[in-house]
């Protein structure tokens, strides 16, 4: 038989049947594998799509970002998997012949196994002619079979179609959602592949501020992604901790888009203790308002309203406010007051209130709790703002009115807050000069009151200010409390006026003198102390020297006469060389200048009332020894005396003892009263030089040092005695013996108030014959006054007539 050329031979036309149906076998599964993919992502699309559509609804939020990539990472691995599994595993799998052939054998019985016998016999190495002859005779038969076979029976069209069925459908309803709903598909295109945080198109846009004290501040929340020890992100608020919070909720302006104001919004508080729910009902101006009084503890709240409901939750967390924990002053004081020396330049504040002297120089240095970026200080009229390294100063008139404004220069501003942002730095100075700033210093005024409000990093502001008083210590005149000591006010032409007292200033005596005029229309004249003032004392004692506590003023030398009034005081002024000096004066003592025989008379006159008073005294101490021998002779009979007269007789000595000893005491301290007034008279007798001299030492020898004795001596020893017997009658204890001991030293007390009452009365008659003596020379005085007076009436009588005689 010959062979036909080109021809293939039986095995290459047993490969070319089986890998017709292997290259069907791999189409088959490559168009199901992706049917079954594209199914899965349709369905993937949908499903999420609507989940996230049900949160919508359910929530008024977008899917978690995380939630999100979670779903897409588990959507693409299914997907990975229905890939390997239905298309990469199925279409890496090998078909031996013999396989092909049995699926061939299997599907179509009739080949009656002749192609597993044709490939089994091509696979064989036998080269012999039978071999071939019975292979191509099989082959060819087989061949001849399968052509006649519909091959594509082999397949399972059903599960193929269903597969390109179904991701057919899924292809087109998304492309008819594509098409219908474009803003759909993007929606998820934003949310399941680009992860917007927020790809929902709402109608309802709501922002969330903050209204805060002072003068209703609008503060924004913050972003933050959480931290160390924090609860996580959020919108986040700082607050001062324990004042009023106003959350404000109201339709975002920021966009230009006109957003849809819901009728009322929810609020969810979340405290560490509780939760609350709010629904919160629309003001004026479509604006939501929640306050929380004295805010304490951190919270967070979430809103909803309309179709918006935010994503991370709102936070307010509590922290300090700011506050000014130290005060110190590093002061120059005014150089006159000599405080550098004496006190200390760097003063701690350790309450509300400070004092200066005025026109110090002063650093007022605030350490404050926490970092500021500026301030507010008010101080009378007078506004300092700073703010971004700016510092602003404001005055304003006495009405209120803004009067100028100006801004402190860079290099000024800048050191307001230290590099530690903690510590305030103000140059200031006390001073009248009204409110400005001068040489680089604020000027306040005394009396000031430092108004702060502190603006920390954490955007607070105090909500109440930092009150500090600054109180100027005012340099006022030297305090000259002084007076006359053993003058009247009629003294002689030769007198030496004696004046004691005290000068005293705040920072320092510079000068001190007598200051006088004669009369009422001449000026004040000056006459130095004895004992200058040195070296600036804060207080100085009118001292001529170490032993004298006065300073005297020498009327002799201005050679007055009599009836003429002198007036006196005391001159001091302080050191003050920047609105002084101040100058301070004592009252004003005013003299008449008398005779001696006058002032004498005058002197008289104030023995004969001292002698009455001296009289009353010994009447009432009489009174007092005749009480005590009334009731001591009662009191002896009361010994015999029945229960009700003992009883009676007891009362009375206890009267008596009581009586007594008030009487005694009263009438001592008159005694010294007049001792006193007597000491005086002697006093002014030798201050005024009064002749003779041993006048005055007489008066003191007889009655000033008798006096004092009785005072010293006599009295108290009646009064021990008194209080001796009265005590004893208290304790039901009295003896005869102590009466008549009380008589006894009141006897004694007596006897010499009588001899010293004699004494001055002999005094009184000298006095009365001076007295006689100044009426008879005055008396003469006037006689010759009247004899000049009318002798020269006479004269010009007798000058008239002359006159007339040479006329005629």
């Amino acid at each position: 038989m010959a062979t036909i050329p080109n021809q293939p031979g039986p095995k290459q036309r047993i490969v070319e049947v089986l890998g017709d149906l292997r290259r069907r076998i791999g189409r088959y599964v490559l168009i199901e594998g992706v049917a079954i993919v594209l199914i899965a992502m349709g369905a993937i699309f949908w499903l999420t799509l609507g989940l996230d559509a049900a949160w919508f609804g359910f929530r008024k939020l977008e899917l978690p970002t995380w939630f999100r990539i979670s779903l897409m990472v588990l959507a693409v691995a299914t997907i990975l998997i229905l890939a390997v599994r239905y298309i990469v595993l199925r279409m890496a799998r090998q078909f031996q012949q013999k396989d092909l052939a049995l699926v061939l054998e299997r599907r179509f019985p009739e080949l009656n196994d002749g192609l597993i016998t044709a490939v089994e016999m091509s696979e064989d190495d036998a080269s012999g002619s039978v071999t071939n002859s019975m292979l191509t005779r099989t082959v060819d038969k087989v061949s001849e079979n399968v052509r006649k076979l519909p091959i594509e029976s082999v397949f399972a069209i059903k599960p193929l179609r269903t597969a390109l069925i179904g991701a057919i459908a899924m292809l087109i309803s998304i492309g008819v959602m594509g098409v219908a709903r474009g803003s759909t598909v993007q929606r998820w295109w934003d949310a399941f592949v680009v992860y917007k945080p927020s790809y929902w198109d709402r109608d309802t846009q709501l922002r969330v501020r903050a209204i805060v004290q002072p003068g209703d501040r609008v503060r924004e929340f913050r972003y933050t992604d959480g931290g160390d020890g924090d609860p996580g992100a959020a919108m986040e608020l700082l607050h001062p901790r324990n004042t009023d919070l106003t959350i404000l909720i109201e339709s975002d302006d920021t966009d230009s888009q006109q957003w849809e104001v819901p009728d009322r919004v929810r609020l969810d508080l979340m405290r560490s203790t509780n939760r609350k729910r709010s629904y919160l009902s629309q003001l004026d101006g479509g604006k939501f308002r929640y306050s929380i009084d004295k805010l304490n503890d951190s919270v967070e709240f979430n809103i909803q309203g309309g179709d918006f409901a935010n994503r991370i939750p709102f936070r307010v967390r509590v922290v300090d406010p700011p506050r000014i924990d130290a005060v110190t002053l590093q002061c120059d004081y005014p150089e006159y007051t000599g405080w550098d020396e004496t006190h200390e330049t760097e003063v701690a504040v350790t309450g509300t209130q400070a004092e200066l002297p005025i026109e110090t120089q002063f650093e007022f240095i605030a350490k404050a709790n926490k970092p500021l970026v500026g301030f507010h200080l008010e101080v009378g009229n007078i506004e300092l703002t700073l703010e971004n390294d700016e510092a602003v100063l404001k005055v304003g008139g006495e009405d209120g009115e803004l009067q100028r404004t100006s801004q402190l220069a860079p290099e000024i501003a800048e050191r307001l807050i230290a590099e530690d942002l903690q510590t305030i730095q103000l140059p200031l100075v006390i001073t009248r000069n009204g409110a400005s700033d001068a040489g680089g210093r604020i000027c306040i005024p005394p009396d000031s009151m430092l108004r702060f409000y502190l603006h920390d990093a954490d955007d607070i502001v105090s909500a109440e200010p930092i009150v500090l008083r600054v109180m100027g210590i005012e340099d006022t005149a030297p305090t000259v409390d002084c007076e006359r000591q053993g003058v009247g006010d009629a003294i002689t032409r030769i007198a030496n006026i004696p004046i004691s007292g005290l000068i005293a200033d705040d920072y320092g005596i510079a000068n001190a003198r007598f200051e006088f005029k004669v009369g009422d229309g001449e000026e004040w004249r000056p006459r130095r102390f004895r004992n200058r003032v040195e070296d600036r004392p804060l207080e100085f004692e009118l001292a001529a020297n170490e032993s004298s506590k006065v300073e005297r003023f020498n009327v002799r030398v201005l050679s007055l006469d009599e009836g003429e009034k002198l007036t006196l005081t005391v001159y001091a002024e302080d050191a003050d060389n920047v609105h002084g000096p101040n100058i301070g004066r004592s009252q004003k003592f005013e003299f008449r200048i008398v005779s001696n025989e006058e002032l004498l008379s005058l002197l008289y006159g104030r023995e004969i009332n001292l002698r009455r008073r001296f009289e009353e005294v010994i009447s009432q101490v009489q009174g007092v020894r005749e009480d005590l021998a009334k009731h001591r002779d009662r009191f002896v009979k009361m010994a015999n005396a029945d229960e009700t007269e003992a009883r009676s007789i007891q009362t009375a000595v206890a009267s008596c003892a009581s009586r007594s000893l008030n009487t005694v005491r009263k009438n001592g301290n008159e005694s010294r009263s007049i001792e006193a007034a007597f000491s005086d008279i002697v006093e002014e007798l030798i201050n005024n030089a009064i002749p003779p001299m041993s006048l005055a030492e007489e008066m003191r020898r007889s009655i000033v040092k008798p006096l004092n004795s009785i005072n010293e001596i006599d009295f108290p020893n009646v009064d021990r005695t008194l209080g001796s017997f009265k005590l004893a009658v208290e304790r039901d204890a009295v003896k005869k013996e102590q009466i008549d001991a009380s008589i006894v030293v009141v006897d004694e007390t007596l006897a010499h108030m009588k001899v010293l009452l004699d004494e001055i009365k002999d005094l009184a008659e000298l006095h009365e014959i001076v007295k006689d003596l100044k009426q008879l020379i005055d008396a003469q005085r006037d006689i010759f006054d009247k004899t000049k007076a009318l002798q020269k009436k006479k004269l010009i009588e007798k000058l008239k007539l002359l006159g007339d005689d040479d006329d005629e």
